[in-house]
């Protein structure tokens, strides 16, 4: 009965070293094949990567310098309180409008940006927003996916009575 178990052993060494080189193989191939694919679909993996802009047939709006917007808000505030910002903003905070910010150094241009959606809060004196309020102005899309190119801007109006944060969500105006 020994004698006729010996010529399984080195069959079966033969038969692992087959598998073992067989799963080598297959691991090789599905790192490469993930590899390949990575590298071939970088645009589809992220699908927002850039914003869809809304439509909007006003003209461009000029906002001024930061120092320039912020004076506006807070003439708007004295002359109304946070609802005539909120009522200015919605009117000519349009989505799909482009915006116009000058540079803050003259060698270079302005800033044109396309304005995806804008909101107002109340904030407390250290420009935290109030999640528990409901906004004094909402967003018009409220599942906003903005993508990569997207810019987050706020301004808070913290050392007035009823302090607030506007907040808008923007992308540069690309080429034509």
């Amino acid at each position: 009965m020994g004698g006729s178990c010996r010529p399984i052993v080195p069959l079966m060494m033969k038969f692992s070293s087959f598998l073992t080189f067989v799963f080598g193989i297959l691991v090789i191939l599905a790192i490469g094949f993930i590899f390949v694919e990575k590298s071939m679909n970088t645009n589809e993996n992220n699908k927002f990567e850039r914003t869809v802009l809304p439509e909007s047939n006003l003209p461009a709006l000029t906002i001024g310098s930061q120092e320039q917007f912020l004076a506006q808000l807070d003439r708007l505030y004295d002359a109304g309180g946070v609802q005539a910002v909120s009522s200015y903003i919605e009117k000519e905070f349009v989505p799909g409008r482009t915006l116009i910010i000058p540079s803050t150094y003259m060698t270079e241009p302005a800033q044109q940006m396309i304005l995806l959606d804008r909101e107002i809060r109340r904030s407390n004196r250290e420009g935290a927003v109030m999640i528990e309020i409901s906004p004094v102005l909402n967003r018009v899309n409220a599942s906003i996916h903005p993508g990569d190119d997207t810019v987050l801007r706020t301004w808070s109006r913290n050392s007035i009575q009823q302090p607030f944060n506007l907040t808008v969500w923007w992308v540069p105006q690309r080429g034509k």
